[in-house]
């Protein structure tokens, strides 16, 4: 009989008190895995883990990923109060190399918290690295030396550099210390003047 009394606005505000006081709820370890991962290792694999810390029991229903590269799943997609669980998943690391980051969106059927995101950062090393990939000179640039960095993540034993091309000359090659880091110089031949006009 009190209820019916009630306006429509004060019962739709009691339903929802009532229906927020009790939740569910992932709480995970970490939302965030950054790591360094070495190109040729193929994969990188990761678990995020996670308990129900709400009062009722929850459901995965969807989880995406920011790259096809990242592929993810449950364990299972039902978990109870107190329920643990993990999200599982590897990372293809193909051909790419350095800083990536990867978004992974857990979808529940959670009203009061629907959405999670997770983040998958990982910097993919090579073994053997140089710095810069790519040196441009310019047509009217004067060939300048430019310096070279090869840096790796074992020690290794350089015997010599050869350019492939006869219009370069290398020098000054130097151990940087512990075999994990050496410096050389890139020179290209002078262009004569016919050269040039052809270039223009």
């Amino acid at each position: 009989m009190f209820m019916k009394s009630l306006p429509h606005g004060v019962i739709f505000l009691l339903m929802t008190f009532l229906s927020h006081s009790a939740y569910s709820l992932l709480s995970f370890n970490e939302m965030i895995i950054s790591s360094e991962v070495l190109r040729e290792s193929k994969v990188f694999p990761f678990r995020f883990y996670f308990e129900n810390t709400g009062e009722y029991p929850i459901e995965i229903k969807k989880i995406s990923t920011s790259c096809g590269c990242t592929i993810v799943k449950p364990v299972k997609n039902s978990y109870s109060p107190k329920d643990k669980g993990d999200i599982e998943g590897a990372d293809i690391i193909g051909d790419r190399i350095g800083n990536q980051e990867q978004e992974i969106i857990i979808e529940t059927n959670d009203i009061s918290k629907r959405y999670y995101k997770l983040t998958l950062r990982l910097h993919i090393k090579q073994k053997i690295d140089s710095t810069p990939r790519i040196l441009i000179w310019r047509i009217n640039e004067e060939p300048t030396p430019k310096n070279v960095t090869i840096s790796s993540i074992v020690p290794i034993k350089i015997q010599s550099i050869q350019a492939i091309s006869n219009d370069f000359t290398i020098s000054n090659i130097e151990n940087k210390g512990d075999n994990m880091k050496f410096e050389f110089y890139i020179k290209p031949k002078p262009i004569k003047n016919e050269q040039k006009q052809k270039l223009k």
